[in-house]
């Protein structure tokens, strides 16, 4: 028989699963992606430590608290996207029904604390100023695992499967499937080896993220141990321990009429496996109330020395990372208010048409790692969109109109004379004059040459990077999309700040090289692949 649990379970991730899904532009109002994300407490604890900023849906998290103070730590098995992955992927890697918690010694509950010394840590580090409070988000991990990992795999198969099928069809003159879409992103494999790990530890510790690292559900926790409902055990039981050996979460200690409720997550495994039906849960069920097992205050000082040394080697990672120069999506706060309220959940790169936003690499530091990168060589920013800015749920990009989103510069672009087919290699190329949709490459007459060169008009380029998408030149483009002159406002309006800085930006109806290209004597030149 189903449980009222595993029907929770199955609903909640199926709408977290919805969301990703209609994440794809143009993106319905109705879509809740502030309201879901909002169900973390670390996502609202990282921007409001770091900058003071409080993001929306706080009404969202103080009715899950107050629900949690109610129920206690149901959260986390009846709702949460990545406890229940955990759980429905264990029957893929452990041995056999056997193989649960009844296998596990009593030596591993001394784990249980660590979940609160991470949190000690994400929060004395963002005291200093660097967020690492998204690393243990359980939200923000079950999206980058769904979006960044199991979505491009899924592509992958879906396109490799539907393959001969197409060219069958297409031999035979009817109607071919649809191509599979390819979005991938780089960079991932730490993270699919972090999350790899998780899952494979899940095969001998069930809820092993759950039950000792996760940060999140230590709030739930400490908030769950005063809650309403309790467990509690009548005087039917026979004390023949199947409870004990079932709970996922190690919750009942050697008594099994006792219940540490700062584990127990109202799962009820133990009231359905219960020979004697001795088990129930109601208001005050317990009165005997177990104290909290809480880290010794060496541990937790060690915690909060470690949290400060790690905000001391981000802010220099952040140092390091701003003289890379890194490109933003349009709409992006400065660079350290950004990276203290992007929650890296990766819904900015789900919604991408192009898949030109991927996510930042470890190279880049500690600090900046998963967030949103714009990468122009993998796909331009489409004038037409503006879905990065409307999916963000923690206000890292602000919400923009298309008019206000194009003049949010990315940065500008610079040719590289020197690998440029028309400059150094004296050859007829119209490329990037022809994609810029803003009219900011032109093609112009310059001394000793015998073709039309191109040139960059900073005041029109918003960074957007088709010119360098479209490069021909092998490798890296000879036209390249730095941050220099973007424009990154916390408040007030782009087009204003645009113009006061004398920015000429309108969109082009017609993306035409220049008129005056046409006069050069070698346009039967072209590149190999180009025609006239």
């Amino acid at each position: 028989m189903i449980s009222l649990r595993r029907v929770n379970q199955f609903l909640c991730l199926l709408l977290f699963l919805l969301l990703i899904v209609f994440t794809a532009f143009p993106v319905p109002d109705w879509l809740p992606v502030t309201r879901v994300f909002a169900l973390d407490p670390l996502l609202f604890l990282g921007p409001l430590l770091t900058g003071g900023t409080l993001i929306t849906g706080l009404s969202v998290l103080l009715a899950l608290f107050a629900a949690t103070a109610v129920l206690g730590r149901f959260f986390c098995a009846h709702v949460c996207p990545f406890g229940t992955t955990l759980d429905y992927s264990r029957p893929l890697v452990a041995k056999s029904k056997q193989s649960g918690p009844q296998s596990q010694p009593q030596a591993w509950a001394g784990l249980r604390n660590l979940k609160y010394l991470l949190l000690l840590l994400g929060i004395s580090a963002a005291l200093l100023g660097l967020n690492l409070l998204h690393w243990g988000s359980p939200l923000s991990l079950a999206a980058r695992f769904y979006i960044l990992i199991l979505e491009p795999f899924l592509n992958v198969l879906l396109h490799w499967i539907e393959s001969p099928f197409r060219s069958l069809f297409s031999n035979t003159g009817l109607p071919a499937f649809a191509p599979a879409p390819h979005t991938g992103f780089s960079t991932l494999s730490f993270l699919a080896v972090f999350l790899g790990g998780l899952f494979a530890v899940n095969r001998w510790i069930p809820r092993f993220w759950c039950r000792f690292l996760c940060p999140a559900g230590a709030v739930l926790a400490l908030i769950g141990h005063w809650s309403l409902i309790k467990r509690r055990v009548s005087e039917a039981c026979t004390e023949c321990g199947r409870c004990r050996r079932s709970c996922p979460m190690q919750a009942i200690p050697e008594d099994p009429k006792q219940t540490l409720s700062t584990e127990c997550i109202l799962c009820q495994k133990c009231r359905q496996i219960c020979p004697e039906e001795a088990i129930i849960f109601s208001f005050f069920g317990n009165r005997r109330r177990e104290s909290p097992q809480l880290p010794g205050r060496r541990a937790a000082l060690q915690a909060i020395g470690l949290g400060f040394l790690f905000a001391f080697l981000g802010k220099a990672d952040q140092a390091e990372s701003r003289a890379a120069g890194p490109i933003r999506p349009p709409g992006a706060l400065s660079e350290e208010l950004f990276l203290s309220r992007c929650i890296r959940c990766g819904m900015c790169l789900e919604v991408c048409p192009t898949n030109m936003l991927q996510p930042e690499p470890l190279t880049q530091g500690l600090a900046a790692q998963f967030a949103p990168l714009a990468v122009p060589r993998i796909g331009p920013c489409e004038p037409g969109c503006n879905g990065c800015t409307q999916v963000c749920p923690s206000g890292a990009i602000r919400i923009l109109d298309l008019e206000e989103k194009m003049w949010a510069k990315m940065g500008t672009a610079f040719i590289e004379r020197r690998k440029c087919l028309a400059w150094t290699y004296d050859r007829s190329c119209l490329v990037c004059d022809e994609v810029c949709p803003y009219g900011a490459v032109e093609l112009h007459p310059e001394e000793g040459k015998q073709v039309h060169v191109p040139f960059v008009t900073s005041r029109k380029c918003t960074g957007c990077g088709f010119c360098e998408h479209a490069c021909p030149v092998q490798g890296q483009a000879a036209i390249l999309v730095r941050n220099m002159f973007e424009q990154r406002l916390s408040h007030g309006s782009y087009i204003e700040a645009g113009q006061r800085l004398g920015l000429s930006i309108s969109r082009q109806d017609s993306a035409t090289p220049s008129e005056s290209a046409g006069s050069s004597g070698k346009e039967q030149d072209l590149p190999p692949g180009f025609s006239e």
